[in-house]
Parts: structure tokens; sequence; C-alpha cells
């Protein structure tokens, strides 16, 4: 028997960052994002230049995917929802034998076309909630999860910066939990290059035979102010001789 706790935020919400240049398939597949829905940094005087989302725009990045999988005689269900207002959701549920996967991907892509590198600054707040459900005494093959993370991920498929928000697993803890959520970041972006500041979660849920697992996460009212400036670079001090 796997001993589970009762969701709390405290103990599956976390931070964490990484440094560039690590892959970011694992993220979803990658956004169509026509040319004319992407902000574009322009060049010119940017110092102080601002995006408000969403309400200078909807945002440009809402993919959604959902799977199931009954097997031989299995139920299961998945669901996802993204929307350019800022709601996103993901959910899984599996019985008897069944598996379900769902993930969204939200936010907005950003072409640098400054001519110099930029600095962006970004303020983030949304509300997350969190389902996770699992039989009372769940066999080795019951087992539902959920991740949601923010990251910035340029044209190359490079991860530039990345926060942990959400990794629970139905073997640590069951039940549900919601809080609201503000998050600081900083981005250097490159010039010519664009990039995708989106959060992007996942849910997997499989069930034994006469077992049941679900998982559950949502998104809401998630707002980013996003503020550029040009990066200046102090010439090389001379070399003694």
């Amino acid at each position: 028997m796997r001993d589970q706790k009762r969701l709390t935020l405290t103990a599956t919400l976390a931070a964490m960052a990484i440094m560039p240049g690590c892959g970011g398939s694992e993220y979803g597949p990658v956004p169509r994002v026509p040319a004319l829905e992407r902000h574009v940094i322009a060049a010119g005087p940017s110092a102080g230049a601002s995006l408000n989302l969403p309400d200078n725009r909807g945002f440009n990045v809402h993919i959604k995917q959902s799977s199931q999988d009954l097997g031989p005689a299995g139920e299961a269900r998945g669901e996802s929802l993204a929307t350019p207002e800022g709601k996103a959701l993901a959910a899984a549920e599996a019985a008897k034998g069944g598996s379900a996967k769902a993930e969204f991907k939200l936010g907005h892509r950003i072409d640098n076309h400054a001519g110099t590198a930029q600095m962006m600054t970004a303020e983030i707040s949304f509300a997350i909630n969190q389902n996770m459900e699992a039989s009372a005494v769940p066999a080795p093959g019951t087992l539902a999860k959920a991740n949601l993370y923010l990251v910035v991920i340029d044209s190359h498929k490079r991860v530039v910066s990345k926060t942990t928000l959400v990794q629970a697993t139905t073997d640590d803890s069951v039940g549900s939990a919601a809080s609201p959520q503000e998050r600081h970041l900083t981005a250097r972006l490159e010039s010519g290059e664009s990039y995708d500041v989106v959060l992007y979660g996942q849910v997997e849920a499989a069930a034994a035979a006469d077992q049941t697992s679900s998982a559950r996460i949502g998104v809401d009212q998630l707002k980013m102010a996003l503020t550029f400036s040009a990066v200046t670079t102090r010439p090389a001090a001379p070399a003694d001789s």
C-alpha cells in the first residue's frame, strides 16, 4: 500500500530556475503564430516599451491537446482548453485499465526586430486550480500526474528561463488545492530571434483493473505585463601595455 497525503499547495508548488540552452521540445508542440499576430519589438527607441496581456490583445499562443486509450475494456477521458483570454485546462480520467493525457500551452510570442538585444522584464499573475485523485489502495498501474511550468523558449527550441509551478503525483498526495500566483522574471532577447513566454500544463492518468485515477490542473485570469529595454554593453577596458 502506498501512503497518500492530502494535496496541499505548500507540498506541490515549487519554483526553480535553470540555465539557458536546455531543450524546449518537452514543453509541448511548437505553436504556429502568424506574423501579424506576434508582438514585434521594432528598431528605434524602445526603452520602456511595454505590452499588457490580454488587455492590449489576446494571447497568441493557445494550444490544447488530449488523448485517451481505453484498453481492452477500460474507461478514459482527456480534456484540454486554452483561450486567448487567459484561461487553460488539462484534465485526464482513467478507470478499469484505461489511460488518458492532456496538455495546454498558453502565452505569447515576441519577435525582436530591434537590431539589438533586449532585456524583457515580466510580471505575471494567474490562479491555479488543481485536483488529484486515485483509488484508496492504488495498484502499481494506478497513477496520475500533473505538471505546470512557466517557460521562455527561443526560436531554436532552447529554454531561456524555466519556473516549475506544480509537480504532483497521486503517489505523493491526493485532493484539491487552489492558489493565486504572482511571478517575476527577466530574460535577454537576442536580436532577430523569436521567443515564447508561456505556461505549459500537462496531466496523465492511468488505472489498473477495477481502479480509478484522475488529474486536473487549471489556470485562470492569466495576465502578463512585459517591459522591454535595449541592452547596453559597455566597451571592454583597454589591455595594459
